[in-house]
């Protein structure tokens, strides 16, 4: 899976410029989803630009007030998935459920019952965290139990998302670790976060999140990590540590902790350096997998 955490953006143009606020373009690219959240944007101009969006990037689209017809052009186009009411579910029989997320009321997550008679349609649902359901864990691991009843049909489970808005005050860490270990990932607007937690301490830490469901059973706290190519082949076993994953986001590029020179900025010496398309945990979140563009030869555990 990805970095559970899915940013909102208002423009895909910002994903060109070298930094979104407070949240670098490097850091964009290795969470590998977002959210587009926007009243301005149209669908044309979106179809074009997603046309020039990284095909690593999954990009969730989240317009208010869109046609069916609409909604379908947009997956065509290259958009991972579209945000729907439930209403609209009706008129997107032929749309596999993999590329849908429903938008859910208060009242409609209020009983099991109205998460299953959708949970087949749907990749996954939103609530938003001003339900009064959003505080009680008790109730939001019914939601999730709910949901993943059933596989999706190409396999894994459903998601549930938590939405935070700008007009709410942004959720606490210990909030986020609260969903982190019921497997419900935050959508949270990208002002909220950085990927340079030294220089701007008020906001979210990207990489902080990152590690809110990892574990490890080594004595030194690393997790094991893949490194694959972008045709994922395999170019070595290396080893993170919260620092090293730190100075990936922040940077975009292969930072791993070496169990014998400590952190190892890959290429600083050798030139073989590695741009990072991607960043993901296994199911058990207890090792990782980079996908990189390397640069020189291969990489040396």
């Amino acid at each position: 899976m990805v970095l559970p955490l899915l940013p909102v953006i208002d423009k895909l143009d910002q994903l060109v410029d070298s930094s979104n606020g407070s949240l670098s373009k490097h850091a964009i690219t290795v969470i590998g989803q977002i959210v587009l959240q926007s009243r301005s944007e149209t669908v044309d101009g979106t179809i074009q630009a997603l046309s020039n969006t990284p095909t690593t990037l999954d990009v969730i689209i989240d317009f208010e007030t869109l046609s069916p017809d609409q909604l379908i052009k947009l997956l065509d186009a290259g958009a991972s998935k579209v945000v729907v009411s439930t209403a609209q579910l009706g008129e997107l029989t032929d749309v596999p459920p993999e590329r849908l997320i429903a938008r859910l009321s208060e009242e409609q997550v209020a009983t099991p019952a109205g998460i299953e008679e959708i949970a087949n349609l749907v990749s996954g649902v939103i609530l938003d965290s001003s339900f009064s359901v959003s505080i009680d864990p008790g109730s939001l691991k019914s939601i999730v139990e709910s949901l993943r009843k059933s596989l999706l049909p190409s396999g894994g489970e459903r998601t549930v998302y938590i939405q935070y808005r700008l007009t709410t005050s942004p959720p606490t860490i210990a909030e986020l670790k609260s969903l982190a270990l019921l497997s419900i990932i935050p959508i949270l607007p990208s002002s909220y976060l950085t990927s340079s937690p030294k220089e701007n301490p008020s906001l979210l830490s990207v990489a902080q999140i990152a590690l809110l469901g990892a574990k490890t059973d080594r004595a030194d706290g690393l997790y094991p990590t893949i490194v694959v190519d972008e045709r994922g082949h395999s170019l070595g076993l290396v080893y993170s540590s919260g620092e090293s994953i730190a100075e990936t986001i922040k940077t975009g590029t292969g930072v791993y902790q070496s169990r014998q020179r400590g952190l190892w900025y890959k290429g600083a010496t050798s030139g073989a350096t590695q741009e990072v398309l991607g960043i993901s945990w296994d199911c058990d979140s207890d090792s990782l997998q980079f996908t990189v563009k390397q640069a020189g030869k291969g990489i040396a555990s």
